[in-house]
């Protein structure tokens, strides 16, 4: 018997993305996010805690603040990916090797794959542990049957999980339609994140899918764009 799963509306932070009225016409195709460096102002941060943050861990930081705000899901566990990390900083990291010959450890420590999530996790307080998983050869459909098998096979029947993923340097923008490049998922600016439960919820509004439809998706905005135009 195929399992169902249930999924919130999620909370969502891309360029050019103001309401809720935006986010329906991406989900219908009518808008695109804008390809821009923009980032959320993270206001209910210190200025210290911001101020080294780059595109991805500050989108990464806002969605699961207002994830927070919205579901009240601090005590859950979180599933966070990507599919390209701190691409930015590790282009910086990789110039400053061929340049200088070292790296910062302040610049390393915040290029790592989890540093989105962990400074997410400090921010909001949260201490529930989270998963990285990184979807190999950028198909986005492997992070969702991990978040599959944590929301039916963990220890609680409901999980957080988080996507994100920056602009890409523009140094990159040289090599993106040379045909033997394989970039699998478009360079779009983009986090969100989606309260998913095994049992049918009755403190959030939600949808259902079949663990077959859940798990389908091999782009993030493919997915996305499922969820909005379900919880529409």
């Amino acid at each position: 018997m195929e399992r169902t799963i249930y999924a919130s509306c999620p909370v969502c932070w891309a360029p050019g993305m103001q309401t809720e009225e935006d986010w329906k016409n991406f989900a219908q195709g009518k808008k695109e996010i804008e390809r821009t460096q923009e980032a959320p102002k993270l206001e209910f941060t210190t200025p210290l805690f911001r101020r080294r943050l780059g595109q991805l861990c500050r989108m990464t930081v806002q969605v699961v603040h207002d994830s927070i705000e919205r579901f009240g899901c601090k005590d859950l566990p979180i599933l966070f990916t990507s599919v390209y990390g701190e691409i930015n900083r590790e282009f910086t990291i990789d110039r400053s090797v061929i340049t200088e010959g070292a790296v910062m450890p302040a610049a390393f420590s915040l290029s790592t794959f989890n540093a989105p999530i962990a400074l997410a996790t400090l921010q909001c307080g949260i201490k529930s542990g989270y998963e990285v998983v990184f979807p190999s050869k950028g198909n986005f459909s492997y992070a969702l049957q991990a978040a599959e098998a944590s929301v039916f096979g963990g220890k609680k029947d409901k999980i957080l999980f988080v996507y994100g993923d920056e602009l890409f340097p523009p140094e990159y923008d040289s090599i993106q339609s040379v045909k033997e490049v394989n970039i699998p998922i478009p360079n779009i600016p983009l986090a969100f994140a989606v309260l998913l439960s095994s049992k049918e919820p009755d403190d959030f509004p939600h949808s259902k899918f079949s663990q077959a439809d859940f798990c389908s998706k091999r782009n993030p905005i493919d997915f996305l764009k499922m969820l909005l135009n379900a919880n529409g």
